[in-house]
């Protein structure tokens, strides 16, 4: 690449101040209640600024698809419908630096209804909003700003109703299309006047033929243009402005079980697909409503055991050419390069719009990745904020005959896993954690068989999100042969914790803290027990850990098996995997860079034992008597001592902790998040 092209890329990729974008600087899912009245939604999104469109739909009511775009201004359009366009001021009232408001239309804020608002901001190499006039001709180029070739465009006439939402995709041909608003196969525009005019977009320009459903004489249109990752244009975002946010592609189904992997060089936040060979709905699936995924990535083997994991996962469906409610259906799985789709019908052509998980940018401050919060049961639901949507919830009882409940969004919202027990994963309509929340996560129901949620209960929640350099969450199915397998910390992980979902076995630990076996083989630890040091031949990792993949083996890879990973990183100041030597007197532990507000410490010396202490400052890390947990014990919390003290750069080991945190020659693991 030339210099003066790469610089081009690099001016395209960076904001006003000069820095990178990031995906979420142009998109977000937000999820909200109506309340018919005025309501500032804050999503990060400067529309003020960039401009760009809203697309709102009611989760748990049947409600049209409403779209609000700020070249139309107060107008909005619905996908579900050939209606021409409805002015309102009472959608969008306003468009805000962070975000947007929105007034009392019951399109979009209907008072007890459950909403998504998708927003896409304009932006080279991402999204564009263009308006024009038809003419009618056999030809019209009009000029856009996306940078490059779009991978989708779709069109609506505004005027008059009776007009269908034509939309091309680079994979259909220059003359063909489908509509957003109908479940019909692929139409050759040739037939009917013309759609593109056998002309495909360029990087400045579309092309319409005479056909009226995109150029009727005298009509105003409004088209909605998506970039393609494919494109070096695209790829411009991130640190290294480098990067693509969207892509536009295609998927065809096993010809036995009807399931396909759709790989998009990213994992995926959000993803519209549709069947294009026959009829098919426009389905939409988010990771904030709920994608669940069992086992990621389809191995390949046509014998239906990925699909009945795929097509068994909760997720949250909406479908743009109909105002359903939203549906609990088994649609897609999402893995670290892409989604697998498992709708059932074998040698089946799709076309789909997928757009990268946020966020990319590393975060700021500890308070963005990790908060605890104590409280205590009520015995029904109950909203546990931290402050940001979270990613892993692990809810515990204070008290006596407690588990940590391990539960994360890609496993979705029914999945438990109990430390310190080995058992699979189960699921419980009562012990329900829903992710679909901005600000922490729901609980429904009294929790009865773990109690954390129970009447008076007095309990902790530990909340994680997932962010570059940090922390990251794998769902991945065992081969049973050696494989690498792909995750999007950014980082090399240096604690890595895995464990089975569909049989019982180990929580099995690894970091380079912990040294290798032969020069080859990383060593490992458990985290539901005492065990120190596992080495000496046996083998659950193949290899170390890398910046784009982990390399599970035996235990950890069966094949027919799936399983989960949890993936955590050093970032100064706000979080730091490392290891310190026990001296028997006060140990200063300073790399975090910040005072410590959740430490993790087990001993990992060969042939020694050692519990897996838990402290953070929601009970107290301070000069005096501290509370920690036992992750590997389902005793109740102990209150009593004092083996941990605060530092400004990181915690304290004092002289009066035991062998388990300070015998003097014992070498101990620890994670800590500021």
């Amino acid at each position: 690449m030339t210099n003066i092209r790469n610089a081009l890329m690099q001016a395209a990729g960076t904001a006003a101040s000069g820095d990178p974008v990031y995906v979420e600087d142009v998109f977000s899912t937000h999820l909200f209640t109506g309340t018919q009245s005025t309501l500032a939604i804050n999503n990060g999104i400067d529309l003020d600024d960039k401009g760009g469109l809203v697309w709102f739909k009611a989760r748990n009511n049947a409600r049209n698809h409403a779209l609000f775009d700020t070249a139309r201004g107060n107008n909005l359009l619905y996908s579900s419908t050939d209606a021409a366009q409805s002015a309102t001021t009472t959608a969008v009232t306003a468009t805000n630096s962070n975000g947007f408001t929105v007034g009392s239309d019951t399109q979009v804020n209907k008072s007890g209804e459950t909403i998504a608002a998708w927003t896409f901001a304009k932006q080279e190499g991402f999204f564009d909003v263009v308006t024009y006039t038809g003419d009618g001709n056999t030809s019209q180029t009009i000029n856009h700003n996306l940078g490059c070739k779009p991978g989708m465009i779709i069109i609506k006439l505004l005027d008059s109703p009776g007009y269908d939402w034509p939309v091309w995709h680079k994979s259909l041909g220059a003359n063909y299309i489908v509509r957003l608003n109908l479940t019909a196969a692929t139409n050759n525009g040739a037939t009917s006047g013309g759609n593109w005019n056998s002309t495909a977009p360029t990087s400045t320009q579309f092309t319409v033929g005479s056909y009226g459903q995109v150029n009727n004489n005298g009509s105003n249109f409004i088209a909605y243009l998506f970039a393609d990752g494919d494109e070096s244009a695209a790829q411009i975002f991130g640190d290294g402005a480098d990067e693509a946010i969207v892509k536009c592609g295609t998927f065809t189904t096993s010809s036995t079980w009807g399931i396909a992997n759709a790989e998009c060089g990213f994992e995926p936040q959000f993803v519209m697909y549709k069947r294009t060979d026959s009829t098919g709905d426009w389905f939409i699936v988010d990771n904030m409503r709920g994608c669940a995924t069992k086992q990621g990535k389809w191995n390949g083997v046509d014998d239906g055991t990925q699909y009945s994991s795929v097509s068994a996962s909760n997720d949250q469906v909406l479908r743009a050419n109909t105002g359903d409610a939203e549906a609990n259906e088994g649609r897609a799985d999402f893995y670290a390069t892409g989604f697998a789709v498992a709708p059932g019908i074998g040698n089946a052509e799709f076309i789909y719009m997928a757009i990268r998980r946020g966020p990319m940018k590393e975060p700021s401050a500890g308070t963005d990745v990790y908060n605890a919060v104590t409280f205590t049961g009520t015995g029904s639901a109950a909203d546990i904020d931290s402050g940001f949507p979270v990613d892993l919830a692990i809810p515990q009882k204070r008290t006596a005959n407690q588990y940590y409940n391990f539960r994360d969004r890609l496993r979705g919202n029914k999945q438990t896993l109990q430390l310190p027990l080995s058992g699979a994963q189960y699921s419980n309509a009562s012990l329900t954690c829903e992710f679909d929340d901005m600000n922490g996560f729901h609980h429904a129901g009294s929790n009865i068989d773990t109690g954390y949620a129970a009447n008076g209960q007095s309990s902790i929640a530990y909340m994680f999100r997932r962010y570059p350099k940090v922390f990251d969450v794998v769902a991945y199915g065992g081969t049973g042969s050696a494989h690498a397998e792909a995750h999007n910390l950014g980082a090399v992980p240096e604690l890595l914790i895995c464990k089975t979902t569909t049989f019982s076995n180990g929580w099995f630990v690894t970091s380079p803290s912990l040294g290798l076996t032969s020069g080859t083989y990383p060593n490992t630890t458990r985290l539901d027990s005492t065990t120190g040091l596992i080495s000496g031949g046996t083998n659950y990792f193949s290899q170390q850990s890398t910046a784009t993949n982990f390399y599970p083996t035996g235990t950890n890879n069966v094949s027919g098996q799936n399983y989960i990973a949890y993936l955590f990183g050093t970032l100064s100041g706000v979080s730091k995997v490392g290891s310190y030597t026990g001296t028997g007197n006060d140990i200063n532990v300073t790399d975090l860079g910040a005072a410590a507000r959740f430490v993790l410490i087990k001993r990992v010396n060969d042939g020694y034992s050692g519990d897996a202490y838990v402290y953070d400052s929601a009970r107290g890390i301070v000069a005096g008597n501290d509370i920690y947990s036992l992750w590997n014990s389902t005793s109740a919390e102990v209150t009593n001592t004092d083996y941990i003290d605060p530092h400004a750069s990181g915690f304290t080991i004092t002289s009066s902790a035991p062998d388990g945190l300070n015998a003097s020659g014992g070498t101990y693991l620890y994670l800590a998040f500021a």
